[in-house]
């Protein structure tokens, strides 16, 4: 019964299903129009024609790959009526401009939160030339500053980090905040979500956010009913809508998890079996995590609370709840600069 889900899921999110629907429209447009539009639907199909000829035009002559500029110029071709809706659908991205407009939101309302400590300003300005150059054009220019007096662990596989990140995770106090692209039912999300069930009757606020894609086969789309159910804050982000929405590519790669504004995770490791080779999908699987603990994880914190209000309105006054009173248990080891950064897209 699941493969049959997971089957008409794809099915239906599939673009070959869009396209065929398209052109079955198509054809029932033309058939309505030749029956009851007479001499004047001839005109509506001319001016589509004029315009299918002005986008081709104008695909053949913009940058791009030349696979995907030829495949829009077939399509075009073949759908002389819906070919050129389809384009313009697709290219003028109403969803995505407008997620684009409140991420923009989000960065002017943080701006002033991340920056670098006179001590570490005077450390940049003695180190050697390229990295000075480096950090004052990511502070200046990008906003993320240079931290010092964090620590830095290497994970060259999702086994490593996975250990290490239970192990956190049993430490948190204040809150947990986990940010991800991939999330999937299995040894090891039933063994963080154990985790989190727990410290969540112990007091502690959890946050999970996943990519809306893994609505389509990976999590039911009302998964984040379900945590919520455990005292758990969750969301997807850009949820999938099939045919209503036009973000279907602005999609959140990131893989991250803050505790307590102390410890964060990072890297490629994603919360399914493979990437801890529980699951053999493409063979040995060989992704890198890092965890960092210190000052440094200040911009984790603030990066994951942008996105998480990207949907949300009225989160101006948040962030500093999570940024005050950050005491480390012990003096940490500094392992020369850290610099977290993120990408996020502006309008």
């Amino acid at each position: 019964m699941k493969r049959f889900i997971n089957c008409a899921f794809k099915i239906i999110f599939s673009r070959t299903l869009f396209i065929i629907l398209m052109i079955l429209v198509q054809l029932a447009v033309l058939c309505f129009g030749f029956t009851k539009l007479g001499e004047s639907f001839s005109y509506i199909t001319e001016g589509m024609s004029l315009l299918g000829a002005l986008l081709v035009i104008f695909i053949v002559n913009r940058d791009g790959a030349p696979e995907f500029k030829m495949t829009w110029c077939i399509l075009i071709c073949l759908l002389p009526v819906f070919g050129a809706l389809i384009y313009l659908f697709v290219e003028l991205n109403l969803g995505g401009i407008g997620l684009k407009a409140r991420t923009y939101v989000r960065l002017k309302e943080t701006e002033g939160l991340l920056f670098t400590t006179e001590r570490t300003k005077e450390a940049v300005a003695e180190s050697p030339a390229d990295f000075r150059g480096f950090a004052r054009y990511m502070e200046g220019t990008v906003g993320f500053p240079a931290y010092q007096g964090s620590e830095a662990v290497y994970y060259p596989s999702g086994e490593d980090k996975f250990k290490d990140l239970l192990e956190e995770l049993k430490k948190a106090e204040k809150f947990i905040f986990l940010e991800y692209f991939i999330m999937e039912r299995g040894i090891m999300w039933n063994a963080i979500l154990d985790i989190l069930k727990e410290k969540v009757k112990q007091g502690v606020e959890v946050r999970v956010m996943y990519d809306g894609m893994c609505s389509i086969l990976l999590l039911p789309y009302g998964y984040p009913k379900e945590l919520q159910k455990y005292g758990i804050k969750a969301k997807m982000f850009a949820p999938i809508r099939p045919f209503l929405s036009t973000n279907q590519n602005n999609r959140d790669h990131r893989k991250i998890v803050v505790i307590d504004g102390k410890v964060a995770f990072t890297g490629g490791v994603n919360l399914a079996d493979e990437y801890i080779n529980e699951k053999e999908v493409y063979g040995h699987w060989k992704d890198t995590a890092v965890k960092i603990t210190g000052e440094a994880v200040r911009s984790f914190t603030v990066m994951y609370l942008q996105m998480w209000h990207v949907s949300e309105n009225g989160a101006a006054d948040e962030y500093e709840k999570y940024l005050q009173n950050i005491v480390f248990d012990k003096p940490l080891k500094d392992d020369g600069f850290v610099i977290p950064y993120g990408e996020m897209p502006t309008v």
